[in-house]
């Protein structure tokens, strides 16, 4: 790692800043098995080098198969330049052993004589652990030349329990340049090209291809799951993809880019607990770097994890009838830990899914505010609570028939609509009583025994006709504007009409139908099994509403400027706020800006017609936060391989751990300026040279010169590390939040 210092050309600074800024909460651990996310992301966790192989002078000539065997805690490494297999620990990354091709050559073909020979271990491409079989698979490739043959190698445990080169099988062309294996319930699944195929080593043979679509170059690597649920894939540069082997389709938001964590050719790669083990072939690193042939391990994360959730839910009812039972069903994501309700009747409930009665008839908005560790929000919805139905059958009904305009038609079973040279129109009433509340709503309900392609064009009508001698001559005119329009209606079925506009409470209503159709419309009448009806639901609207708002945001520094929400029952028909710094507004959503530091109070007055109710919320406001920008006073590095030399006049500071080489980096800032309390502080720096960690930082002792800082002399670092930074981009700042070092002016030194 490097990062540029004060004297280089770009003249960037080192800063410490004092503003009001929330801490960032640090990424959770992957469980076990990798949970399918929703909003997942990868993160590097650790690096294997094998630039040498850790505790050995063994440095492999090339990456490309990779096979866990999780019961001797050992990772399997396939070379196909060194023609060799390496197995090492997974946790440490410690040399255990070689295979030679001299031990690959001399296998002999499963149940024959002949043995394997140098041109056959020549390839090695992809290797995979059969758990059930408790054997060990290599697959070589048929590069370079026509001399070099492909086949499949197996590895049985010796007496001892150690795996060695029991056989071989031969392979021919077209199927014989595999570049990646697996083994799933124990059967082999091997990759060629895009295509994956089931190999069965017993008979040496093919079967059950097929392709996963959505995946872009070469299938290079294979990984299982440990519940052998997915397999993990990787092309042969640097995407990564996860497959739900039960469907053979990718998983939804499970395809990563590995080039952010230095990933340039990705050739193996195989699942190892809850963590995934990625083997980079790239051949352009030095050759003295730790990047070449390394092994990276990738924790799989929750993107979701540092989210507040969003909330949601869904209700059984949103309307009926009181009393009205609504289950509430929470539906929030991501990973909400707690749950307040609102139902708007002055209930609530901390239930995730709660079940609620209203009582009362009434507009409600039921909220439900949903939090975790990230923060809340919060989602509402109206709920109209109306009083009892009744039923009202039909008084008197009958049509009228412009072809035969003095015929009564009132002891027919039907009532029929039609246009045409001869119009049909239908006529119902109903005597309304005992409403002892408004009328919330009223439905017109008519059973169909004639279908249409139009139930009708429904108006109000003067209800003093008589059924026995009403006709087309002395009919009721329609009146006003129409109640409802009625599209197609379907034989046997009962068709509901909106009328609430035409009934006002008791009293005589009658309603009449036209049609612009020839297609003959038939309802029953009241002379039939299925006569009309009104359904009148009472109350909904005496109630006076419920006042709830929210405020975003509930504090800060002034000048604060602050949003205020309604969300007041649905009747409410005014808003009268008070924000309790002398301001008000009688607007459904205001904004208002808080100018002076203190506590306020804001209270909203909903109303309507019914009467009024208040809410309140407290908002603080502290004084205004100045930041101060203070530039680098020194810094330098010191190196442990050099430990009397001083680096104060290079145009980078480094920071590296490779035993017996290792630099550390110093900075010290003289602050000044700062008054009040310190809320935030940040050391920011600009990264020359990326890294996978970017070093645990402390705070040392100020009393270090620029001109003689050495690693003989250097102020020791001890103690508590003031925070710790992991991976970091070239080209990028990192910030390091140094707010437990910082308390106001005075010098203050970090390495």
């Amino acid at each position: 790692m490097k990062l540029h210092r004060r004297k280089s050309a770009s003249k960037v600074l080192a800063l410490v800043m004092a503003s009001v800024v929330g801490v960032l909460a640090g990424a959770g651990t992957a469980a076990a098995d990798i949970p399918v996310y929703t909003h997942p992301g990868l993160e590097q966790a650790r690096v294997i080098t094998t630039n040498p192989i850790a505790e050995s002078t063994v440095k492999p000539k090339d990456a490309e198969g990779m096979a866990f065997v999780p019961q001797d805690n050992s990772i399997w490494l396939a070379d196909d330049s060194a023609h060799a297999l390496y197995e090492i620990n997974d946790d440490t990354g410690v040399y255990k052993r070689t295979i030679t091709q001299a031990q690959l050559a001399a296998a002999v073909r499963l149940g024959g004589s002949e043995t394997a020979g140098t041109n056959t271990a020549f390839d090695l491409e992809a290797m995979t652990y059969d758990q059930d079989d408790d054997a060990l698979y290599v697959f070589s490739g048929p590069c370079c030349t026509s001399a070099i043959r492909a086949a499949a190698f197996r590895l049985k445990r010796d007496a001892q329990g150690v795996f060695q080169v029991e056989s071989f099988q031969p392979f021919t062309a077209p199927l014989n340049d595999f570049s990646g294996v697996g083994a799933v319930s124990g059967e082999l699944w091997t990759a060629l090209g895009k295509v994956i195929y089931k190999y069965d080593y017993l008979s040496n043979t093919f079967s059950n291809n097929f392709t996963v679509p959505g995946i872009s170059g070469k299938i290079d690597g294979i990984g299982v799951s440990s519940n052998g649920t997915d397999l993990w894939v990787v092309n042969s540069k640097d995407t990564l993809y996860r497959i739900n082997w039960a469907a053979r389709t990718l998983i939804p938001n499970h395809t990563f880019n590995l080039a952010p964590y230095g990933i340039k050719d990705s050739r193996a790669v195989d699942v190892v607990g809850d963590q995934l083990f990625i083997w980079d072939g790239y051949d352009s690193y030095p050759a003295g770097s730790p990047d070449r042939y390394a092994i990276k391990v990738l924790n799989v994360v929750d993107l979701d994890a540092s989210l507040p959730p969003t909330a949601s839910f869904t209700t059984t009812a949103t309307s009926g009838a009181a009393p009205l039972t609504v289950q509430f069903t929470d539906t929030s994501a991501p990973n909400p830990t707690s749950w307040s309700w609102n139902f708007g009747d002055g209930g609530s409930s901390t239930a995730q899914h709660p079940s609620h009665q209203y009582t009362q008839t009434g507009s409600f908005t039921a909220t439900l505010t949903a939090t975790n560790a990230n923060g809340s929000t919060t989602a509402s919805t109206s709920v109209t609570v109306t009083g009892p139905q009744t039923v009202f059958a039909v008084a008197k009904d009958s049509f009228v028939n412009s072809g035969s305009a003095s015929n009564n038609y009132g002891s027919a079973d039907y009532l029929r609509a039609l246009a045409g040279s001869s119009q049909y129109r239908p006529y119902v009433a109903f005597n309304v009583s005992g409403l002892g509340a408004p009328v919330a709503r009223a439905v017109l309900r008519l059973y169909v025994t004639d279908a249409s392609n139009s139930g009708g064009t429904w108006h109000a009508v003067n209800p003093s006709w008589s059924e026995s001698a009403v006709n087309w001559n002395n009919a009721p005119l329609l009146e006003g504007a129409a109640l409802a329009n009625v599209g197609a209606v379907t034989l046997n079925t009962w068709v509901e009409v909106d009328v609430t506009p035409a009934v006002t409470g008791n009293g005589t209503f009658s309603f009449a139908a036209m049609t612009n159709s020839t297609n003959s419309l038939r309802y029953a009448s009241k002379e039939s099994a299925n006569p009309p009806q009104l359904v009148i639901t009472v109350g909904g609207g005496s109630s006076p509403p419920l006042a709830a708002f929210t405020a975003t945001p509930t504090g800060g520094a002034a000048p604060l400027a602050v949003q205020f929400t309604d969300a007041s029952t649905a009747n409410t028909t005014s808003w009268n706020w008070n924000f309790g710094d002398g301001g008000s507004s009688n607007l459904e959503s205001p904004s208002h800006t808080f100018t002076g530091a203190g506590t306020y109070t804001v209270t909203l007055t909903a109303a309507n017609a019914n009467g009024s109710s208040q809410a309140t919320t407290t908002i603080t406001v502290t004084a205004p936060v100045s930041t101060v920008t203070v530039p680098v006073a020194a810094d330098a590095m010191v190196s442990a391989a050099s430990p009397a030399k001083n680096y104060g006049a290079y145009d980078y500071i480094r920071g590296l751990l490779s035993p017996p080489e290792e630099y550390r980096p110093y900075l010290r800032f003289d602050v000044s300026g700062v008054s009040g309390t310190v809320t935030r502080a940040v050391l920011r720096l600009y990264v020359t040279d990326g890294t996978d960690n970017a070093g645990a930082w402390y705070t040392v002792a100020p009393t270090w010169s620029e001109t003689t800082l050495a690693w003989s002399n250097a102020p020791p670092i001890a103690g508590t590390p003031v925070a710790s930074v992991g991976a970091a981009a070239v080209n990028t700042w990192i910030e390091i939040d140094v707010t437990s070092a910082v308390a106001g002016n005075g010098t203050i030194s970090f390495a």
